[in-house]
């Protein structure tokens, strides 16, 4: 059967760690500090040559003279697993083996002054380096010997060393998939601008960190599957298109320019109140949400002309993008178009956007922001025109058990074996269904020292040789998770080491990470689950969450303002994600603090749909009209209604329909109220959403009602039956008194 090793390079931090810092002096004081830059091949050949180069950097106060470097190499394999990873961590200073110093075996590089570094170069042919040809794992390194100002003693004056394979023909092919997570930090101005649009320009140009990235890959075309934040990439597509503000113009979601003119009020003339402030955001700036290198847009004040650190790669295709615009949106552009490249050739997994905090999500209860999240992460993907499968990896590798309960079975987890310590295999399943994939721990450590146990060089050599014990050991189908450190930088000369090219084995397989997790469902693991207590103590704090669903409620809500645009509500949400994530760890004070400025900012600007009316309103029966005023202080349309919240008993207001309006634009609104009986009742008027959504502030009206119409009417109905009965009276005395004559009246 074959094997599986799947590589996680967990990559992120703020400003990454370089992969080619100077070596550590062994235990035993060495004095000079020696690198390993380069092996060829990356496995002892049956037959050739084995060349091994890097430096020597003399960082004492003395002049060294006299310096040879020779080749030192195990005749026997290291054993298995367990003996590999003690020999990692063991004393730089302790014997591996034998010092090759036959004449011409060695190479000598002359003298050295207190700070000067030189350069070596040993090429052995394969015989000389003798071993006992048992497949595993070989120690080969290098040592120097010198003269110093109390002479040559013998003892080794500087080392490095590290792991190299012997795998014999016929050996089961090992699968091998290369994971690189693409995460990075984001931070975003409360206008919606990147925050420090600078650091992204050189996180693009052609030496910054996800540029190196992207080289790193290119050398291995269909081997490597990105995991990626989705927030990076917005912020990358940010800087490519200038760095724009939050956007709240017309996006081509409205209803039309003339809209339904049954449900659009007939508008008075008015202006915009002079006293209103303008939070536009994309014009002002943005002040509380941290320091800014630009005063504007990212490279608005560039000069123009060409940016030798902007050029991308020869021979990418390139978008319109890519060749107008500033250096910084140049750079972004190109970038895009690698990663799209890239991704087209090989597997990505999506993140949900941010990489939310799983542990202070569920925890919490908060689930339904990774549910936000991983929603707002397809989503800016398919806009970017990436393809992408979701996946969740926590930077640590660890969860408390509590998260992986109410994780659901619809996206495969990466952890780290120390977080299930006693799982029995790789890829298992947890009882409600979750698939986790386990990193080997062991393999974290990196290769030996005293040089630089997380260079390229050494980690590759690490994952060789624990393919290798793996592959001849006596189970080769348990396939093997290495994961780097989330702050990995492959570092300005890591194409120097050569690390895919080093991959390619006979008996090396790749695969992408989609192939390995559909082999076959792991086993059901009810395990116990390890979670440190500094874990616990990083978790984020439950405002933070709460911030984020704030915002993101708020931005709903002015989507629901706005008649034209409905995108504003995903760009808020995503904003809002970004308090929420594993990044604002280190930050989470800041990250609050600018999820609630933007909120407020929000806020203040749905403040400008203000509704006005009277203070109080007389009714001279149980029926009449109340008469308010909406004004829009808006640069865009928007469609609201006018609700009367919480009817005081007694009395009931009929709302009427929705009402649009154009910016600057400001109505009268009639609505009609009816009293059950008299007296004085309070109403609540405001004007919303047509959700109902509140908007604004509210207006209270004092509604008098009184049944004095009704006792006037009566009077008067009475008063009108009297005069008629005079009038009656008096025209029969008249009728009368013309029957009778002079006599007769008379006599009477």
């Amino acid at each position: 059967m074959t094997s599986a090793v799947l590589v996680a390079l967990l990559l992120g931090g703020t400003a990454g760690v370089a992969l080619a810092p100077p070596a550590v002096a062994a235990e035993d004081g060495d004095p000079l500090l020696v690198t390993l830059d380069t092996l060829t091949p990356a496995v002892l050949p049956r037959a050739g040559t084995v060349e091994v180069t890097g430096t020597i950097s003399n960082d004492t106060d003395e002049d060294w003279s006299d310096l040879k470097v020779y080749l030192v190499h195990s005749r026997t394999p290291i054993g298995d697993a367990e003996d590999l990873a003690a020999a990692a961590v063991s004393d730089p200073g302790s014997d591996i083996g034998e010092r090759l110093a036959l004449p011409g075996q060695y190479q000598e590089v002359g003298d050295l002054a207190p700070g000067e570094s030189t350069t070596y170069r040993l090429s052995l042919r394969r015989r000389e380096i003798t071993t006992t040809d048992e497949p595993g794992v070989y120690w080969l390194g290098v040592h120097v010997l010198g003269t110093d100002g109390d002479g040559r003693d013998g003892f080794t004056d500087g080392r490095a060393r590290t792991f190299v394979p012997l795998i014999p023909r016929g050996t089961p092919r090992t699968e091998v998939a290369v994971v690189l997570p693409l995460v990075e930090p984001v931070l975003r101005e409360p206008d919606g601008r990147l925050d420090r649009p600078v650091r992204w320009k050189q996180l693009v140009s052609r030496d910054g960190r996800l540029s190196r990235l992207l080289d790193l890959a290119g050398s291995s075309p269909g081997m490597v599957t990105w995991v990626v934040d989705p927030a990076v990439l917005e912020a990358v597509d940010s800087l490519a298109r200038g760095n724009p503000g939050i956007d709240s113009s017309p996006d081509g979601s409205g209803p039309g320019e003339t809209g339904d003119p049954s449900a659009t009020a007939s508008p008075t003339p008015s202006t915009r109140p002079s006293t209103s402030p303008s939070t536009n955001p994309g014009t002002s700036p943005g002040a509380s949400g941290g320091p800014t290198d630009d005063p504007g847009p990212a490279g608005a004040s560039a000069p123009a002309g060409p940016d030798p650190a902007a050029e991308g790669t020869p021979g990418e295709a390139e978008s319109p993008a890519a060749r107008t615009g500033t250096p910084a949106s140049r750079a972004a552009a190109r970038w895009l178009d690698r990663f799209r490249a890239m991704t087209a050739r090989s597997q990505a997994l999506a993140l949900p956007y941010g990489d939310p905090d799983l542990a202070a999500v569920t925890l919490a209860d908060r689930s339904s922001l990774l549910r936000e999240a991983q929603r707002q992460g397809v989503a800016t993907l398919n806009t970017l025109g990436i393809a992408a499968e979701p996946v969740l990896a926590p930077p640590s590798g660890y969860l408390p058990a509590r998260s992986l309960a109410r994780l659901g079975d619809d996206v495969p987890l990466l952890l780290g074996d120390d977080a299930l310590p006693d799982a029995e295999a790789t890829l298992v399943s947890r009882s409600n269904g979750l698939d986790v994939l386990l990193a080997d721990s062991a393999t974290l450590e990196g290769g030996p020292g005293p040089n630089n146990r997380i260079d390229l060089l050494a980690v590759r050599q690490r994952l060789l040789a624990e393919a290798a014990v793996r592959s001849v050991g006596p189970d080769p189908a348990e396939p093997l998770v290495v994961a780097l450190p989330p702050d990995f930088d492959p570092g300005p000369d890591g194409g120097r080491a050569d690390f895919f090219a080093g991959l390619d084995q006979p008996w090396i397989e790749p695969v992408d990470l989609g192939r390995l997790l559909a082999l076959a469902p792991g086993p059901v693991d009810s395990s116990k689950v390890v979670y440190p207590l500094d874990e616990r103590r990083a978790v984020l704090p439950v405002a933070n969450l709460d911030a984020s669903r704030s915002l993101i409620s708020t931005g709903r809500t002015f989507a629901h303002l706005l008649t034209d645009n409905d995108d504003v509500q995903d760009q808020l949400a995503r904003q809002a994600l970004l308090a929420s994530s594993y990044a604002a760890r280190d930050r989470a004070d800041r990250a609050l603090t600018g999820a609630r400025s933007t909120r407020n900012r929000i806020r203040l600007r749905m403040e400008q749909v203000s509704l006005d009316g009277p203070g109080f309103v007389m009714m001279s029966s149980d029926t009449g009209p109340i008469s308010v005023s909406v004004t829009n202080g808006l640069d865009e349309t928007v469609t609201i209604r006018v609700q009367a919240l919480g009817d005081a008993a007694g009395i009931t207001v009929d709302s009427p329909g929705a009402i649009t309006l154009a910016p600057d634009q400001r109505t009268a609104v009639l609505l009609q109220a009816d009293a059950s009986r008299g007296g004085v009742r309070s109403v609540t008027l405001r004007a919303t959403t047509e959700q109902g959504d509140p908007v604004g502030r509210a207006v209270r009206v004092d509604v008098r009602t009184s049944n004095v119409g009704v006792v006037i009417w009566v009077v008067m109905a009475a008063g009108g039956a009297l005069f008629l009965l005079a009038v009656a009276a008096r025209l029969r005395r008249r009728r009368r008194d013309r029957r009778l004559g002079p006599d007769d009246e008379a006599l009477a």
